[in-house]
């Protein structure tokens, strides 16, 4: 998709893009995402930013974020 709308505006953008197809839920978006990132470039995330709808924020930086034990200086919710 973002190929074909020509999102990537850099060559180098799509090779380091890749996808998470099995999460059921947005607490497993969040923990396949971060494992699919550790699998794809051998390291964990430094920051992560998650871009969404504002009534999910309390959820993700309250609940998911706590759950997993992840740094809140190194956590942004932006929607």
């Amino acid at each position: 998709v973002g190929e074909h709308y020509g999102w990537w505006g850099h060559p180098a953008v799509s090779s380091r893009a890749t996808t998470e197809e099995h999460a059921k839920d947005s607490f497993q978006n969040l923990l396949f995402s971060i494992c699919r990132f550790r699998e794809v470039t051998a390291r964990y995330p430094a920051k992560i930013t998650i871009v969404g709808f504002s009534f999910k924020r309390d959820r993700f930086v309250g609940l998911h974020r706590a759950a997993l034990g992840f740094p809140a200086a190194q956590f942004e919710y932006e929607g």
